[in-house]
Parts: structure tokens; C-alpha cells; sequence
């Protein structure tokens, strides 16, 4: 028996309850909502997060040193940006299998779940360690920089939020959405 198999006869015998939702939402659609909304928003905000460093990364690969801040700093968000992608995404395909697909399916699902989490522990290591390690050079970077710049008003960038707060909504209305077809429609 494998893995993915023993979890699935458990898995098969929770998704027969009553309940369309995962038994920690207690069958309520609006918890089960807002926690989908929450994981497709962090995953997707890391995801934009992660390409844009790997973006900015290989555009300055010629010009920043790899111990310099700008690079360090970029590794420690991207590092940071793909654990949340590797968390979220296998839990928001949980969450919307659950009551939906087979006993198999949804084991292989937590055991890709499982993966995930294990997966993302040096992701956390790397970036803690990089922010422990550099964090006196950062501020001292930051701060010299900040002496000398030209102020820059913040609020001419609040043009960049329209996107990603489009997307929020969209997220929202779909989670709810989904919320409440699982819960009108219950499971196979």
C-alpha cells in the first residue's frame, strides 16, 4: 500500500461527511471563502513578488556582485516570495478538491501537500539566514542611501496597486462564489 492509497481510504471515509468543506470549517461556506480568497491572494501576490526579483536578478546579473545588498536583498524576497507560492497553491488545490475527487486523487494531493512543506523549509532557512547575516549591512546601505537621496513621494506610487487590487476582488468574488456552489451543490 502506498502512501498516497492509506491516505486516500482516510480521506474517502472524511469526504463522506456531511459536510462539502474540510472538516476544520466546521461547514461554514464564509470561513471556507475567506480562506480560499486568502491563499489564492498570497500565492498570486508571491508568484507576481518572485517574478519580478528573478526578473530584476537576471537583469542585473552583470552589474550586482552577488554579496552585494541589492543582490541579497532580491535573493531574500525571492526566497521568501517562492515559499509562499509552495505553501498556498497545494492548499487552495485541497481546499477545492475536498468532497470533489476520489479517495486516490486526494491522497496524492496530501502527499503533495506534505512535499510542499518540506520543501519550503530551506527556502526559510536561506532567507532567514540571508536577513540574520546582512541585516546591520542593509540598514547601513538603506540609511546612507536615504541621507543622500532626493525624496521620493510615496504616493505617486499608488498607481501600481490598481492591478494587484483588481485582482484581490476578483479572487474574492470567485472564492465566494465557489464557497457557496460547494455548499449549494455538495460533493460527489
Amino acid at each position: 500500500m502506498t502512501a498516497a492509497s492509506g491516505i486516500a481510504a482516510k480521506v474517502a471515509a472524511l469526504s463522506t461527511t456531511i459536510s462539502p468543506y474540510p472538516p476544520s470549517f466546521d461547514g461554514n461556506p464564509w470561513l471556507y471563502g475567506s480562506a480560499l480568497a486568502s491563499l489564492i491572494t498570497i500565492g498570486i501576490i508571491n508568484a507576481i513578488n518572485l517574478r519580478w526579483m528573478v526578473v530584476d536578478l537576471y537583469a542585473d546579473r552583470y552589474r550586482s556582485h552577488p554579496l552585494s545588498v541589492l543582490f541579497l536583498f532580491r535573493t531574500m524576497i525571492g526566497l521568501l516570495s517562492l515559499v509562499g507560492v509552495v505553501r498556498c497553491f497545494p492548499e487552495v488545490v485541497y481546499l477545492t478538491c475536498y468532497g470533489e475527487v476520489t479517495g486516490y486523487w486526494m491522497g496524492v494531493i496530501l502527499t503533495v501537500k506534505r512535499v510542499a512543506d518540506t520543501i519550503s523549509l530551506p527556502g526559510v532557512i536561506l532567507w532567514t539566514g540571508i536577513l540574520n547575516v546582512t541585516y546591520s549591512r542593509m540598514v547601513l546601505a538603506l540609511t546612507t542611501v536615504e541621507q543622500r537621496a532626493v525624496q521620493i513621494d510615496p504616493w505617486q506610487q499608488w498607481h501600481r496597486l490598481g492591478k494587484p487590487l483588481a485582482i484581490l476582488g476578483m479572487i474574492l468574488l470567485c472564492a465566494s462564489l465557489i464557497a457557496v456552489a460547494k455548499g449549494a451543490w455538495g460533493h460527489h
